[in-house]
């Protein structure tokens, strides 16, 4: 008999912030497709000659990726590579000051998901530059959910469509 495992997101956060420890991060830049740069923040060994298995993590609109790191480090300790986007187009940086709704027109901006799914091709590309790992996870909350959820092949109103890269997602 088969037993299927159900985990929320709060679950895994309680879970496995209880057995975190620091793991070294490190801030690289990746250029995407249209030559802007992406800021990633890593987490976990991310050694060429081993094939560890990837997670890729998506903050929301008005943060940036300091918010997932509790998140990062845990799956780090697990034996994940973990790489956090920080969304050029959609940080607390470039939407400061912003009315609630102008932050509500935001998060449904075309530019804005269109530059994010330029951003995860970008950080999928770099977290498989050297094997293609059997486990990959995309993570996200708020507006990263919204893009986790489109990767994953929900259709939109939006016109930006995902492409199914990972074996799992937590929205």
């Amino acid at each position: 008999m088969k037993l299927k495992a159900y985990w929320t997101l709060s679950m895994i956060a309680v879970t496995l912030t209880a057995a975190a420890c620091l793991h070294a991060e490190e801030i690289v830049q990746v250029t995407r497709s249209d030559d802007q740069e992406l800021s990633l923040t890593l987490y976990g060994a991310w050694l060429p000659e081993r094939c560890d298995p990837i997670m890729i993590l998506s903050h929301g609109l008005n943060d940036d990726g300091s918010s997932l790191s509790f998140m990062a480090q845990s799956f780090a300790k697990k034996g994940f590579n973990v790489a956090v986007m920080n969304h050029p187009e959609s940080n607390k940086d470039t939407v400061a000051g912003a009315s609630t709704e102008e932050l509500i027109a935001a998060s449904h901006d075309i530019y804005k998901f269109k530059a994010r799914m330029l951003d995860l091709a970008a950080a999928h590309k770099y977290a498989t530059q050297n094997c293609q790992p059997n486990i990959q996870v995309m993570g996200g909350y708020a507006m990263g959910a919204a893009l986790t959820v489109l990767e994953a092949g929900a259709k939109s109103k939006l016109p930006v469509k995902g492409q199914d890269r990972f074996t799992a997602y937590i929205a």
